[in-house]
């Protein structure tokens, strides 16, 4: 259980951005602030005719192994500096999933970091991951910074 003095940290651990740059950032506000960190992979959903060929335990099986993967390189960074963290993997829509685990875990911050490829048609029609976060959050009343 956190104290009321822990301050969650979110980092959604992404393809699409700069991981190292958010690993060094967690590891300086761990070391400054003493934060809980908080990683989170998302896989994206296979429903429709994919989803139809595997059994729930299948697709279940499939996004934690797909995730663990994800989160492999971060955990080790972590781990190897003997910096405590928790973790979690979720299958849905981006923003929504991180928005929704920042609200339960009360996470007061989201590192999403620096994105890796700019001006990706979905991010001209939708805006940025972190505009639509910080958007979620704002509109569920939980004040979050989202960097």
């Amino acid at each position: 259980m956190n104290t009321p003095a822990t301050t969650n940290v979110l980092f959604p651990v992404r393809a699409d951005r700069d991981t190292d740059w958010g690993v060094r950032f967690l590891m300086d506000l761990y070391r400054r602030e003493g934060v809980r960190i908080h990683l989170l992979s998302v896989r994206t959903p296979y429903d429709g005719v994919v989803g139809r060929f595997f059994s729930e335990a299948e697709l279940e099986r499939i996004y934690r192994e797909d995730g663990e993967a994800e989160l492999q390189p971060v955990r080790a960074v972590l781990e190897a500096a003997h910096i405590p963290y928790a973790y979690h993997i979720v299958a849905g829509r981006s923003a929504d999933a991180i928005a929704e685990y920042a609200r339960e875990y009360h996470c007061r911050q989201i590192v999403l970091g620096p994105q890796r490829e700019k001006g990706t048609l979905s991010r001209m029609l939708l805006g940025s991951l972190a505009t639509q976060v910080q958007h979620l959050m704002q509109v569920a009343g939980e004040p979050c910074e989202v960097v």
